[in-house]
């Protein structure tokens, strides 16, 4: 039976870099990873050469699963310089690191596709000096 789920993933970024971390655990020789796609459309990809992926569903990506290899595509905000790529499989995660192509620009979010997070407002500060004693 063919799924779809997408590993979850945490990313941060620098004024000159992006770093993404794909939650997989699994084997070095079991990973590999490249930028597919050129400007203005590059995609990280993530293809595990073991039985299906696990992880939470997660906004923006794809990834396609069945009892054999899985593939996961994240299509980036901005641009990047594919040589810089730097991989590290850990145990728990894929540490992914690319340097931005524009130096300073900073992303609003990940992936294009995504939706930006929500904006949670503050609730207005309580103005103490207002409230009368009844007494």
């Amino acid at each position: 039976q063919k799924m779809s789920t997408v590993p979850g993933h945490t990313w941060f970024q620098t004024p000159d870099g992006i770093e993404v971390n794909v939650m997989v655990k699994r084997r070095p020789d079991q990973i590999s990873v490249e930028v597919a796609g050129t400007d203005p459309s590059p995609r990280i990809v993530v293809r595990v050469h073991a039985e299906s992926c696990a992880g939470e569903a997660g906004a923006g990506a794809a990834c396609t699963c069945d009892s054999g290899p899985a593939t996961c595509s994240y299509e980036l905000w901005g641009s990047v310089v594919p040589s810089s790529m730097k991989v590290e499989v850990l145990s728990c995660k894929v540490e992914i690191k690319l340097a931005k192509r524009q130096a300073g620009e900073m992303w609003p979010r990940l992936e294009k596709g995504a939706e930006p997070p929500a904006v949670v407002k503050p609730k207005p500060a309580k103005n103490w000096d207002k409230i009368q004693d009844d007494e």
